[in-house]
């Protein structure tokens, strides 16, 4: 039925510093709150469901909070983490190594986040209406952010560590991420705005993957598309309408496959199934249609 998704399901719950909130449901076993889910590998008949969970920044954290969390995570029988590096700064990058060891010696596999960071820009950053930095990928210094990632796996390798996948961004259908996204009318965006985030997410997710498969990293490692924030026709003034429609649009971008290509090939694609109430909890009924209206889009070809 889905060409989009597979058998690989990362979920993302709230976890906080004196336990673990959950939330359970019929369908997948668990609820999909802000959920994402991505693809890493071809159903077969008897795959099974893969389940993850995320916690984010959880290497700003103390040892004694990280391994609590770990463990909990752990003991639910999860397969998959997913985190990302703080930033870009020599404290990050060491805190993230040793999140992700502690990672690996529970066992689980390390899905990591990578986001544009501060330090991926020229100059000063403006704040956005959403309170954070705007930064637009359209914007960014390719070779400042190639030599964080750079910085960021070689401390990974060096360390001995692997990491399992990567999900190049985090919700760049909307404003708030993306500053490319345009504040007031994304809802209705003029072509040239529709192609400069086209430009700008493609040429990210293609210096970022082009470094992460170099030998001296980790090349057998899992690409994954950012996670989408509105899978379906949800349209509002700061995201843009149909995401899935316009990822699907990065197989032709001034004539370059940024999906795949004689390089590389995606190998999932993210999304957050929100609920459609911020009080509510997503039914098997409104994840089904929003896998439903991702699978027509054949992203997988």
């Amino acid at each position: 039925m889905l060409n989009l998704f597979r058998n690989l399901y990362i979920a993302q719950y709230t976890l906080n510093n004196h336990g673990t909130t959950l939330m359970q449901g019929p369908l997948y076993r668990v609820v999909l709150l802000g959920s994402m889910i991505v693809a890493l590998a071809p159903m077969t008949a008897h795959a099974a469901e893969v389940i993850g969970m995320n916690r984010s920044h959880l290497s700003s954290e103390s040892e004694d909070v990280q391994r609590k969390t770990l463990d909990e995570i752990r003991n639910m029988h999860v397969i998959w983490f997913r985190d990302g590096p703080s930033s870009g700064s020599t404290r990050g990058v060491t805190n993230f190594v040793n999140e992700v060891r502690l990672v690996k010696q529970h066992s689980l596999k390390m899905l990591v986040a990578i986001l544009q960071m501060d330090e991926d820009y020229d100059g000063p950053l403006a704040t956005n209406t959403c309170g954070w930095k705007e930064k637009k990928l359209s914007e960014i210094n390719l070779s400042r952010y190639a030599q964080r990632l750079r910085t960021l796996f070689g401390g990974l390798k060096e360390a001995k560590l692997t990491i399992d996948a990567v999900e190049f961004g985090n919700e760049y259908d909307q404003y708030c991420f993306d500053a490319d996204v345009p504040h007031g009318h994304a809802g209705n965006p003029t072509q040239q705005e529709v192609v400069t985030w086209l430009r700008g997410y493609g040429r990210f997710l293609k210096t970022g993957v082009e470094i992460l498969h170099e030998p001296n990293y980790f090349p057998e490692a899992k690409i994954i598309t950012f996670g989408l924030a509105h899978s379906g026709d949800y349209i509002s003034d700061d995201s843009f309408p149909h995401p899935a429609r316009m990822m699907a649009m990065l197989r032709n971008v001034d004539g370059f496959n940024y999906l795949e290509n004689k390089e590389y090939k995606v190998d999932g694609y993210g999304t957050h199934l929100y609920p459609p109430r911020i009080t509510s909890i997503p039914s098997p009924t409104y994840c089904m249609k929003m896998l439903r209206h991702l699978g027509r889009l054949n992203l997988t070809g």
